[in-house]
């Protein structure tokens, strides 16, 4: 093994393990990984979301078929437009699925704007069509929509692509958010291994001076604090990552009933725990990295 990588022995040169840094460097770095990795399960799953989001919508539209008005005497009953609809959605190539909603679906989602009390019956509510199609092979819609217009005046086909965009371009400015707000937090946890670095040089200096007149090197003192930094990283670092995954479990059996309504495709995959497994790790990594460079800094400029 590595020596800087090595657990720290019992008997050392510099006795770190009794500076406050060594007591409080730990929890401070668990509190950093904890909230690194809310915002990292935050962007994964928004991200998945999202791409499963954009492919079922991109492969669905609606069609909205007018009720006739009580003026209109000669226009077709409600029953025969959704009948004539349907067939040409069934005939048009590329459509998959075609799915009339049922009206008392309709009026029940007007109920909750509504309220259970409105007259919906003597509205004209329009009638409804899911249709659906196979990636890559998407229909004509421009076509559809003038056919289908053509068949019932004042037909809709819609195809969620203005609002979809919009969802999307927020969804990945927020995850692109989350990012940056992650390398913020690795900065900083960074720089607070820097600071506590910097504070075991001071509270040492008499000894590492001493070292060095013994004929210690440079390395061989950036080793130890390297070390010492390395493992105490460790310990924070997957404490805060089970920290993390506790909160995670806890909100989603809090919120499950809501979760599984309005975000079903926050799904949580295997390598995800690969990735945050490592995790402690790479931070634990990166600060024995800062600790080395710190020391070695300090220590050239003193020579």
């Amino acid at each position: 093994m590595k020596p800087w990588l090595s657990p720290p022995s019992k008997k050392q040169a510099l006795p770190l393990k009794e500076d406050d840094s060594s007591r409080f460097l730990p929890w401070i770095l668990a509190a950093m990984i904890f909230l690194l990795s809310l915002a990292l399960a935050f962007c994964l799953l928004s991200g998945s979301a999202l791409q499963q989001w954009q492919a079922a919508l991109s492969q669905s539209a609606s069609v909205q078929i007018p009720a006739p008005s009580r003026g209109e005497t000669r226009a077709l009953p409600i029953e025969d437009r959704v009948k004539k609809i349907q067939q040409i959605l069934q005939n048009t190539p590329g459509i998959t699925q075609v799915a009339p909603v049922d009206p008392a679906q309709s009026r029940a989602l007007l109920d909750q704007w509504l309220g259970e009390g409105a007259a919906l019956q003597e509205l004209p509510i329009p009638r409804l069509i899911d249709i659906s199609w196979k990636d890559g092979s998407a229909p004509d819609l421009e076509s559809l929509r003038a056919e289908l217009e053509k068949a019932v005046p004042g037909t809709q086909l819609d195809s969620h692509e203005i609002w979809l965009k919009e969802i999307m371009r927020f969804g990945e400015l927020a995850i692109l958010t989350m990012y940056a707000v992650s390398g913020l937090i690795l900065l900083a946890s960074l720089a607070i291994v820097a600071f506590a670095t910097k504070s075991g040089l001071l509270a040492h200096h008499r000894t590492i001076d001493l070292l060095h007149i013994m004929g210690a090197a440079d390395g061989f003192i950036a080793a130890k604090f390297a070390r010492n930094v390395f493992w105490l990283a460790l310990k924070g670092g997957f404490f805060g990552v089970l920290c993390a995954g506790l909160f995670l479990m806890a909100l989603a059996w809090a919120f499950s009933p809501i979760a599984a309504e309005l975000m079903p495709l926050w799904r949580w995959q295997a390598w995800h725990n690969a990735l945050f497994f490592l995790l402690p790790v790479l931070m634990a990594w990166f600060a024995m990295m800062t600790a080395a460079m710190t020391v070695t800094r300090k220590l050239q400029r003193v020579i």
